[in-house]
């Protein structure tokens, strides 16, 4: 739901069902549109929004930022997930942000806001499967808890973007999740789940343990 609007779609079941964005008004429940091109996003992808209102779609082999008046597309561009269903970006506020897959892991890449054209990527986060998507704090620091039922390479990673590049900021261990949803504090601090499934409250600047539950 954003600015009096409400988009649902009957896409996903592992990107197998393709479906339009469909657009209905909060208030009265009336259908405005459907969008011009179909995705494949499940409910575990997520939906981010412009500031505008633009709906930003990103599902396993695309992401698609549409009009939020009309449905048309204003730009599509491929990329690839690791796992159908946990594909959602991230934004800033010129950017958009997926996770990746790339040759013997992931990275996070970069895409300009208004026009969808890549712009870098990060250095490679070693792994195999991965069902979690990044998330952009209000401090501009992109996040990853790039996990699988391995230990070894079940990491939280911290990225600065520094606008010509992704630069690792710190990393430290993560535990195993799927679909996990991270939470930042008012200090800055993020609330992953660290090995042994204990809530933890890192320092964003050095990634330092200030508390566990």
């Amino acid at each position: 739901v954003q600015n009096g609007k409400v988009f649902a779609a009957r896409s996903g079941n592992g990107a197998t069902a393709v479906g339009p964005l469909r657009c209905y008004d909060a208030l009265t429940g009336n259908f405005l549109w459907a969008s011009s091109d179909t995705i494949t996003a499940g409910p575990y992808d997520g939906v981010v929004f412009a500031s505008n209102g633009d709906p930003i779609v990103a599902d396993f082999r695309n992401i698609t930022r549409f009009d939020a008046h009309t449905g048309n597309t204003l730009w599509r561009t491929n990329r690839l997930c690791s796992v159908t269903g946990n594909c959602g970006g991230a934004l800033s506020a010129d950017a958009v942000y997926s996770a990746d897959v790339a040759p013997g892991g992931d990275v996070i890449k970069k895409f300009d806001i208004d026009t969808g054209a890549f712009e870098y990527e990060s250095t490679l986060m070693v792994g195999f499967t991965l069902q979690n998507s990044p998330m952009v704090a209000p401090d501009g620091t992109v996040y990853l808890p790039r996990s699988q039922n391995d230990p070894a390479t079940g990491v939280l990673y911290a990225f600065d973007d520094a606008g010509t590049a992704l630069i690792g900021r710190w990393n430290v261990p993560t535990q195993w999740s799927t679909s996990t949803e991270l939470a930042v504090g008012p200090d800055d601090s993020v609330c992953p789940l660290a090995p042994g499934r204990l809530l933890t409250r890192l320092d964003s600047a050095t990634g330092a343990t200030l508390d566990q539950y």
